[in-house]
């Protein structure tokens, strides 16, 4: 045995002398919350992340002055190269409009389609491999920025056709597939959306699936989806029984509230906490599990979101739930609450302790699964260090928060994870215990 763990036995030992001092926790002062209202926002990432790159590549060589042309001027020069016979000067005014439309902050959309060029451009669609790669990304680029552009470009049902008919290409290159496949879901959003309205069971089911596959597999497509306006009727679904409705449903909505703050809020003003307490308590436990990771991107948020969450009382009903069923939900329930941890104000997770959740992250300390042990450490040490500011600053007492660690053997199973391999784990590891367990009772770590 080293001179640490004989070290750390005889604080055990030390500790199990103690009176428990749980029940001082219940005398602590009600805390009001008085969350700010923080405007932290994320712009938007409705296009594709394009690395936009220089006209001037080893196939195609502008000879247009970019630094010294408007953009007017600019466009107008690519529009007369697609009415040209030239291919390579159709080939480049392709490629130009393609770039313009690529950029990520105010694309000129509406300037490109007044010049009355799309038109044109489709008719060089799939008649050479070059022109289908350029049209394709900038219909793509087009189709994203609005529901009436996307609507201008994809009413016709040739073009669909046509961007079909490119998948049976053998050597198709992955990006042309992938912008091929951006186009056809834009157009394949609205009509889920309808088909979500409908009455029949597997009608409903069906439409879910294939948004959940949309906005699953493209980030981009969070912002479709809400725009389609299928957010009120997916969180209304939420009140059915039907499993064959609720899954696809609650992946859809996880998945929507896994962006950004703004797009998170599109869909909490619809009400979508109001049905969780309910969904907690379904006999099927994938649809408890999908529930718990819809909650947990939504803590994932920001203040006031992650307090639109304890007014809804869900809190008491995870910590409840975690109690009693399987390891799966449990560890989800580890997600969202964690999540209040890093992502929320000191009363949030003042109030979490009060509702029990040190025994929540102390439990699966000993888990194969290393990303939850990770975040029940990192957890755990905010709360100590929360504890510690607390009780010793504006109570001149001891930091209670240890105690409750100590008695769901917290710093035991800590000792245990030092063995780890990973450094990470190890590291915060041995920065807890010197800092919260070890030099409470004047023990140095630095002889481990």
């Amino acid at each position: 045995m080293s001179n640490f763990q004989r070290k750390l036995r005889k604080r055990q030992e030390r500790f199990k002398q103690k009176k428990s001092h749980t029940s001082s926790i219940n005398k602590r002062i009600n805390y009001n919350i008085q969350i700010s209202k923080s405007k932290r926002e994320n712009g938007l990432m409705k296009r594709r992340n394009i690395i936009v790159e220089s006209l001037n590549d080893e196939n195609l060589e502008s000879n247009i002055q970019r630094e010294t042309i408007s953009f007017k001027q600019e466009l107008n020069v690519f529009v007369k190269y697609i009415n040209s016979n030239n291919q390579k000067n159709v080939l480049e005014g392709i490629h130009g409009i393609r770039l313009m439309l690529s950029v990520q902050d105010n694309p000129p959309v509406k300037q490109v389609l007044q010049t009355g060029v799309i038109p044109k451009i489709l008719t060089y669609f799939a008649t050479n491999t070059d022109y289908d790669q350029q049209c394709i990304w900038a219909l793509g680029n087009l189709a994203g920025d609005s529901a009436i552009f996307r609507d201008q470009i994809l009413d016709y049902d040739e073009i669909i056709e046509k961007i079909s008919n490119i998948y049976s290409i053998k050597n198709i290159s992955l990006q042309m597939a992938r912008n091929g496949v951006w186009v056809l879901v834009k157009k394949a959003i609205p009509t889920f959306t309808r088909l979500i309205m409908n009455r029949d069971v597997g009608l409903i089911s069906d439409a879910s699936w294939g948004l959940s596959f949309v906005v699953s597999t493209k980030k981009k497509a969070i912002d479709a989806i809400i725009d389609s306006g299928s957010i009120p009727r997916l969180v209304f679904l939420l009140g059915r029984e039907d499993k064959e409705i609720l899954i696809p449903v609650l992946r859809t909505l996880a998945s929507v509230v896994s962006g950004n703050f703004t797009q998170t809020n599109e869909v909490l003003q619809y009400g979508i906490l109001s049905y969780f307490q309910k969904l907690l308590s379904h006999k099927h436990s994938e649809i408890r599990r999908l529930s718990c990771w819809t909650l947990s991107n939504i803590t994932a948020g920001d203040p006031q979101q992650i307090e639109s969450v304890y007014k809804s009382g869900i809190i008491p009903h995870l910590i409840e739930l975690f109690e009693k069923d399987i390891e799966k939900i449990q560890k989800e329930i580890c997600w969202v609450l964690s999540n209040i941890v890093e992502c929320g104000e000191e009363a949030h997770i003042h109030l979490l302790v009060e509702k029990g959740v040190i025994k929540v992250f102390c439990k699966f300390l000993n888990t194969p699964d290393l990303r939850i042990v990770r975040i029940c450490l990192e957890s755990l040490e905010k709360i100590l260090e929360l504890g510690k500011q607390n009780f010793n600053n504006e109570m001149n007492m001891s930091n209670l928060y240890i105690t409750q660690v100590e008695e769901m053997r917290g710093f035991e199973k800590m000792s245990k994870l030092l063995e780890e391999k990973t450094q990470n784990i190890t590291k915060t590891t041995k920065r807890i215990l010197d800092n919260f367990y070890l030099n409470s009772n004047n023990v140095d770590f630095e002889d481990y």
